[in-house]
Parts: structure tokens; C-alpha cells; sequence
């Protein structure tokens, strides 16, 4: 695998996806079209909830308006990113993981894709697909890419769900009454 390729193809896309953003937070006119071609390509029945989504992104997007804000949320943003990664590295040294710091930013970046786009409960499958096939990619042998990506994602679970757990239980609450408030607003939001 060409990382340096795949690295600029991702930078370049990020590029696009950038600049999109930032005409679409400071340009009504483009925010107007935007939002009119969604509404063309939105069946009826799901145009108020789309309508609902765009206006919510578009909000959002305010906040790309303000240079400060911008220059925080990129900052904030790249210093997350670096963090995450060095805690892949650092858990890929306990696997005697023996590459370079740019093979765990890739990771880092391909797992939070993979687990954007593939949507399942805690991201998991998709994560440990792509962080394995990521290492293999770096020379990495396949068994110890997959325990690595299991191990890595149990410890970045892991801490999350301790802590659902303990504020569920500080809220006296259990998993069966969540799983019931989510089946009943599930159906309450299917019969609307």
C-alpha cells in the first residue's frame, strides 16, 4: 500500500470537504442551494425530517463564521487527533508493534471512518477490520494486527462503558428501562 498516495488523497479530500463547509457557513446563497437539492432528491415522506437535518447542519455550521471559533475547532480538533494517536502508538508498543508514528495516524483515521460510515453498536467489526487490514498493510503479521485491534478497541470501550453503567446506576435506572424507553420511543416516533 502507497501510504504517502493514500495520505494525500485523504488530505486532498479533507481539502474539498473543507472548503465545502466553509462556503456553505458563510453563503446563504449556497446554504439555499444546498438545501434546495436535497429537498429535490428527498422522497416526500422524508422531507420534513431532512428539512429538519439541514437546518440543524447549517446551525452548526454558524460557528465556522467566526475566525477564532474556526481557528479552535481545528486546533482543538488536531491536538484530539495527535492524542488518539499517540495512544494507538503507545498500545501498539505493548504489542511490540515496531512501525512508524504515520502508520498509527492512519489507523487512527481510517477506524474513525470506518466506524462513521459502517454504523454498528460501539463500532464494533468495522473498527477492528480497518485497523487490522491498516497494520497487515504496514508489514505487520495478521495475528498480531487482530489482536492488537481488539485489544486497542476494548481499551478505547471499555472506559465508556463503565461509565454509562455507573451513571445509569447513579440515575437508578437499568439497561432492560433504557432498552424500554428506546423501543417506546421508537415506536412512538414511527407512528408520527
Amino acid at each position: 500500500v502507497d501510504f504517502v498516495g493514500l495520505a494525500v488523497l485523504m488530505s486532498v479530500l479533507f481539502g474539498i470537504a473543507l472548503v465545502i463547509l466553509t462556503v456553505l457557513a458563510v453563503s446563504e446563497t449556497w446554504q439555499g442551494r444546498f438545501h434546495a437539492l436535497a429537498m429535490r432528491v428527498t422522497p416526500s415522506r422524508l422531507r420534513p425530517n431532512v428539512e429538519e437535518l439541514t437546518y440543524g447542519f447549517f446551525s452548526g455550521l454558524r460557528s465556522l463564521r467566526n475566525p477564532f471559533d474556526m481557528t479552535m475547532a481545528l486546533s482543538l480538533s488536531l491536538i484530539s487527533w495527535l492524542l488518539e494517536a499517540t495512544m494507538y502508538y503507545i498500545v501498539g508498543l505493548g504489542f511490540d508493534i515496531d512501525v512508524g508514528f504515520q502508520h498509527f495516524l492512519l489507523a487512527t483515521a481510517a477506524a474513525n471512518l470506518a466506524i462513521a460510515v459502517l454504523a454498528s453498536q460501539g463500532g464494533v467489526g468495522p473498527f477492528e477490520f480497518v485497523t487490522k487490514q491498516t497494520f497487515i498493510a504496514a508489514g505487520v503479521g495478521s495475528s498480531v494486527a487482530a489482536a492488537y485491534a481488539i485489544g486497542l478497541h476494548a481499551l478505547v470501550l471499555l472506559p465508556v462503558i463503565v461509565v454509562g453503567l455507573y451513571f445509569l446506576g447513579s440515575m437508578q435506572l437499568s439497561l432492560g428501562e433504557m432498552f424500554r424507553r428506546s423501543t417506546a420511543d421508537a415506536a412512538t416516533g414511527a407512528d408520527d
